[in-house]
């Protein structure tokens, strides 16, 4: 699920969708 969520905001940050942009969002978050 958090794979899903990821992918979902992953264009509103503006990151990939890859790993690489998982682990931006986690950070962020």
């Amino acid at each position: 699920m958090a794979d899903l969520d990821v992918g979902d905001l992953a264009p509103q940050f503006d990151l990939p969708r890859d790993g690489g942009g998982s682990l931006s969002l986690a950070s962020l978050l």
